[in-house]
This record gives structure tokens, sequence and C-alpha cells, in this order.
């Protein structure tokens, strides 16, 4: 499957040698996330392999990330997967495809930060394939069900039992 088609990469190697530098440390903190802004922020991430490596960054740091990082991932991806990735606005089925794999490469969506970034998706795009819906309810059904997954840590309900906020996840997702 191949990335997404977008515009030219203008911060690849730079944006890409701090994510390396980040990766080694095993945490993400503010001051990197300000970085990356720093570094991204006149154009967006406009490289798929940028993105990739951000949402790759997610996964491999999940035990240590600073409150600001999940936000910036969001924007970041999203804006990239929807703004400068072609068609811009929407979300093509190999595009949704790519993002699945960057997402949940075995699958499951790990990280809230990577759950966050697939409803600014669906939020930011005008249409996106069904699928990348359904990979948004699968950890909501998670949590619901089993009390696991990305969205379980600050649950107070038991399983089975559906609180406000994974109701208001679910019209997020479906709306």
């Amino acid at each position: 499957m191949g990335s997404p088609t977008m515009r030219s990469p203008v911060e690849r190697p730079l944006v890409e040698g701090m994510i390396a530098d980040i990766a080694t440390t095993g945490v993400i903190r503010r001051e990197h996330v300000e970085l990356l802004r720093a570094s991204i922020c006149i154009e967006g991430v406009v490289d798929s392999d940028v993105a990739a490596a951000l949402l790759a960054l997610d996964r491999s740091c999940a035990a240590g990330q600073d409150s600001a990082w999940a936000p910036f991932l969001a924007d970041a991806v999203a804006d990239f997967i929807v703004v400068h990735a072609e068609p811009e606005g929407y979300v093509s089925a190999a595009n949704a495809a790519w993002l699945a794999q960057c997402l949940a490469p075995d699958g499951r969506i790990e990280t809230r930060a990577a759950f966050d970034v697939l409803l600014r998706v669906l939020a930011l795009s005008r249409w996106t394939p069904v699928s990348l819906a359904l990979l948004a309810l699968s950890p909501i059904y998670l949590t619901v069900a089993e009390g696991l997954g990305p969205l379980s840590r600050q649950r107070a309900a038991t399983a089975a039992e559906i609180t406000p906020a994974e109701v208001e996840l679910l019209r997020r997702v479906l709306y």
C-alpha cells in the first residue's frame, strides 16, 4: 500500500532527525513537542514519511508522553492527511488504508493520541471511508465491553457499562 500523494517534502530531514532523537529517550516531553511544532508550523506536515514517523514515535513512547503531545499529533497528522494529501479535504480509500496501517499496524489502536488523530481526521474531512469510522469504534467497544484499551485508563465505570463520555465519543465518530 502506497503512501498518500502529497505536495513537497520541505521539513523531512530536520524533523526525522528530531523524531529519531526523541525516540532514543523513550519519552516525549513538552519541549520536544514545542520543537516539533516550531519546525513544521509554516507549512504543516507535508510528507507522508514524517507523518508515519510521528505516529511510530507515538507508539514507541506510549509510556511517557506530555499532555501537549496528543493535541499536537492529532492536528499535525490530520492536517497532513486531510489538507496536504490529495484529494484535499477528503480521505481517499488508499489514504485511509495508509492511515489505518500507521495508526494500528497490528490492527489495534494502542494509544489515546492515535485515537485522537483518528477523531480529528473524521472531524476535519468532508468525507472518509467507513473503514476509518470502524477503526475508531473498535477502541470504544473494547473499553465498554472489556474495560481495556487506550480509552480505559481514566475510566471509572465497570466493563459492560457505557459512560456519558463514551456516548459522546460514539456521537463524534458516527456524526
